[in-house]
């Protein structure tokens, strides 16, 4: 329980802030926003409550999925950076609750697309430079047909991965700055590259050691 103590804090924090303001928020607060950052959805205002209760549920889920892994005594092996995941996954979550508050009660002042992709890139480079810790699993890191087939292929998958995604973090980080349409664009052909390159690159070292192994 102790390890978790970030996740519990951040909860309580998020827990605490919206009991004090609630009184206060508007009927109706944002939920979401169109890629100039405009609201364009609201919900009751209750809903600033399953923000933190939404993190604590995902955060103990991922916490639990290694225990139904096959491969769940490689965990181990990289468990610090895994439980830095969650931390991390969780405080992103806090951000988007900062985000509502925020909005609630100065609508449109934020530029919400751009925080958001300086966010996401920030993440990305983060899961980057961790990525090669990952050890073989099905929950976390490139799962295609080929990496969980070998344990070698997963290794150097996940070793040239780690380059991908740092690189991919700091273009993604890059685009934030550019007019709203063309940083969506961009943001979602950088993504897709960091999808389908260490697939790719996957699928050539699984035919490369096949082949070796075949000779």
């Amino acid at each position: 329980m102790k390890k978790y103590w970030f996740i519990i804090t951040l909860c309580i924090l998020m827990l605490g802030a919206g009991a004090l303001t609630y009184p206060s928020l508007p009927s109706k607060i944002p939920i979401h926003f169109n890629i100039h950052g405009q609201i364009d959805g609201y919900c009751d205002k209750i809903y600033i409550f399953a923000i933190p209760l939404m993190t604590a549920i995902l955060s103990a889920v991922m916490a639990f999925l290694p225990h139904l892994d096959p491969h769940k005594a490689n965990y181990a092996k990289f468990q610090k950076s895994y439980d830095a995941f969650i931390n991390v996954f969780a405080l992103f979550i806090s951000m988007m609750f900062a985000i509502t508050m925020y909005s609630a009660y100065y609508p449109n002042s934020l530029d919400v697309p751009m925080i958001i992709t300086l966010a996401v890139g920030l993440l990305v480079s983060w899961i980057g430079n961790v990525m090669p810790k990952f050890r073989w699993n099905y929950f976390i890191g490139i799962r295609c047909p080929w990496t969980l087939a070998s344990e070698q292929v997963w290794f150097l998958t996940h070793r040239f991965a780690g380059k991908v995604w740092m690189i991919g973090g700091l273009l993604i980080i890059a685009g934030a700055f550019l007019p709203p349409m063309i940083s969506f664009l961009y943001l979602i052909t950088v993504v897709l590259m960091m999808s389908f390159i260490p697939m790719i690159y996957a699928y050539l070292k699984y035919q490369e050691i096949d082949k070796g192994e075949k000779i």
